[in-house]
C-alpha cells in the first residue's frame, strides 16, 4: 500500500512520477528509458552492464561517459528521484505500482494486482534499448 503524499512510479499503462501535487509523465526519451528500466530492475544493476544494454554499438569508454551524463539528466527531473550508486552499480527503488502488483500476485492476492493492472507495462515508452 502506498503511503499518502509519498513519491510513487506508475510503471503500469503510460508511465508516470507523482510527488507531491506534479506529476511527470515519462516521454520515449533516453533519460525516462533508463529510470524505467532502473525501476523494473529493483536490484543493483552494474554500470558496464547498464552502459552495454544502452549503448551497444559504443566502444567501453564513450558508453561509460554516456551513462555519466545519462545519470546527471536523469535525477533532475524530478527532485524526489534519487539513484543510489556503490561501487560500480546503480540502484532505484521508487515506490511503485509493478512492485506492489508482483507482491500482491505473488500473494495471491489477484484482486489487489488486478486493480493495479492499467495497462501494459511501460505502454508508449518505446524502449529503444
Amino acid at each position: 500500500m502506498p503511503v499518502p503524499d509519498a513519491p510513487q512510479l506508475h510503471l503500469l499503462g503510460a508511465p508516470r512520477w507523482i510527488e507531491g501535487s506534479s506529476e511527470v509523465a515519462f516521454a520515449p526519451e533516453r533519460p525516462f528509458q533508463f529510470l524505467a528500466l532502473l525501476a523494473c530492475r529493483r536490484d543493483w544493476v552494474g554500470r558496464e552492464e547498464m552502459a552495454e544494454l544502452l549503448w551497444p554499438e559504443r566502444s567501453p569508454q564513450a558508453s561509460r561517459g554516456n551513462l555519466r551524463t545519462l545519470l546527471l539528466r536523469a535525477q533532475k527531473i524530478a527532485p524526489g528521484i534519487v539513484i543510489e550508486q556503490q561501487a560500480g552499480r546503480l540502484r532505484w527503488q521508487p515506490d511503485s505500482d509493478l512492485a506492489r502488483f508482483d507482491d500482491a500476485v505473488r500473494s495471491g492476492r489477484h484482486d489487489d494486482a488486478v486493480a493495479l493492472y492499467r495497462g501494459p507495462l511501460l505502454h508508449g515508452l518505446e524502449p529503444g534499448l
